[in-house]
């Protein structure tokens, strides 16, 4: 067995190793941190002023002491060898601009800060009190980026809180993103957080598509929703004067699948017929949904179905059940078509019984005019027999009269048995019909169709 030890100058090396790669680690995610924003380099100066110079630098030290604390946006520069330029002469922010731009000595002091960007402050007096203006420039350019002013009646009031808002409002104009959200669809719910809970807070907005949002720099969270929808998180640092969202929007959606029996059944979903016959398989959004599977002759199968999110389908399986035969065969005893309409063949049911229901009525009535007319045929008869032959005009017109009485009588006997023969006709068809249409699926009940249209009754089997 052989065993290998390490050398001094071998963990010297492994050692060394360690370290820089834990130093370049270091500083990577160093720089990755400080790329999250772009701090400005600026240096404050004062511009003219008629107020006395101790109050002026004290406006001046808290401009430069907010101007710190933002140190998340800012560096700020020491402005010492500028003195003799700005704190001395005083010049005006327009002056200062025509000295920059003719002046090379100017130019040159002012590249000695190594600032990018000048905070020209200027305070004075007016009607109602005191003012601040404070104007944020690029030195390069001496292109004004920013401008902010806030007046107050006292200079108390000035510095303990007029300092405050004036370089807020400074920093809001300089790191504010101008955010456009792509949502893909409308009516997009959309919350957005910020992490570090300044300068915006929390906030709800409605997306129809697109949206525009000005946006403090900084790291947020923005929370997508929609119904039917699956919801986004999204983070994301705002760094840049301009940025995009985009919202690809996924749907929450399954399948609902089905199959049974009987395979000819007829699904409906939420009241519109969408298939005849199964397997049924159909994509819908998450939500209920009210299924109904039916067929003649059958229950049918109402059931409301729920589809969540994460689902990928819903499966069940269906077999409808006829109702009990001796149920049917009983109410199609008591009134023809009855049975019909309990197995579900409701327009045979009703036509089957109003057919019933007219032939019972056509019986009735042939039956009773039949009794009328043989009651006025057996009175003329008898009238016309008692007369004399000498009295042969009232003989001729009573024996007229009994042969159309006996001529109604046979009519209406005729339309009684009519009425009669079809009543029973219907009622012993309707049992045997409904005795078939309560067979067993797939049996001689499937196969057998009986229908009534403009031309009349037509009967059918296939074998």
């Amino acid at each position: 067995m052989c065993c290998c030890i390490p050398t001094h100058g071998e963990l010297v090396g492994g050692k060394l190793t360690r370290i820089v790669i834990l130093v370049v680690l270091f500083c990577l995610v160093s720089a990755a941190f400080s790329a999250e924003i772009d701090k400005i380099r600026v240096v404050v100066i004062q511009g003219n002023s008629d107020l006395p110079v101790n109050e002026v630098k004290s406006i001046i030290s808290k401009v430069e002491e907010e101007i710190a604390n933002a140190d998340n946006f800012f560096t700020l520069l020491d402005r010492a060898n500028l003195d003799a330029l700005f704190g001395e002469v005083r010049i005006s922010y327009e002056d200062w601009v025509k000295k920059y731009q003719s002046d090379s000595e100017v130019r040159l002091k002012m590249e000695g800060v190594t600032a990018d960007h000048m905070l020209f402050v200027e305070i004075g007096r007016v009607s109602e009190g005191f003012y601040v203006s404070a104007r944020m420039t690029k030195i390069s350019t001496t292109e004004t980026v920013a401008f902010a002013r806030e007046q107050r009646e006292t200079l108390a009031q000035l510095t303990e809180d007029g300092i405050k808002i004036l370089v807020s409002k400074i920093t809001k104009k300089l790191f504010e993103s101008d955010v456009v959200f792509k949502a893909g669809v409308n009516n997009v719910q959309l919350s957005i957080h910020r992490f570090d809970g300044a300068g915006a807070g929390d906030k709800d907005i409605t997306i129809d598509g697109q949206h525009r949002e000005r946006l403090p720099y900084g790291k947020y969270r923005f929370v997508f929703y929609k119904k039917n929808y699956r919801s986004v998180k999204l983070e994301s640092i705002i760094n840049t004067p301009d940025a995009v969202i985009n919202y690809e929007p996924e749907r929450k959606q399954a399948d609902i699948r089905l199959n049974g029996k009987p395979k000819s059944a007829e699904i409906v979903v939420d009241g519109e017929v969408l298939q005849q016959g199964f397997p049924f398989s159909q994509t819908f959004p998450e939500g209920k949904y009210q299924v109904v599977v039916r067929k003649q002759g059958f229950y049918e199968w109402n059931q409301r179905v729920q589809i969540l999110d994460g689902q990928d389908f819903v499966k069940t399986t269906i077999s409808l059940q006829r109702p009990p035969k001796m149920r049917a065969m009983i109410r199609s005893t008591i009134l023809p078509g009855y049975g019909q309409y309990t197995l579900g063949y409701k327009s045979k049911g009703l036509i089957l019984g109003s057919a019933y229901v007219g032939s019972i009525t056509l019986a009735v009535l042939g039956q009773l005019n039949y009794e009328e007319e043989h009651a006025n045929y057996i009175a003329f008869k008898q009238e016309y027999l008692a007369l004399s032959s000498n009295e042969m005009e009232a003989y001729d017109a009573a024996k007229d009269a009994a042969l159309k009485a006996h001529s109604r009588e046979q009519l209406w006997n005729i339309v009684r048995y009519s009425g009669m023969i079809g009543g029973v006709s219907i009622w012993i068809w309707s049992e045997i019909e409904t005795w078939m249409l309560s067979g067993t699926p797939g049996g001689m009940a499937d196969n057998f169709n009986i229908d009534f249209n403009g031309n009349g009754v037509s009967v059918g089997y296939s074998f």
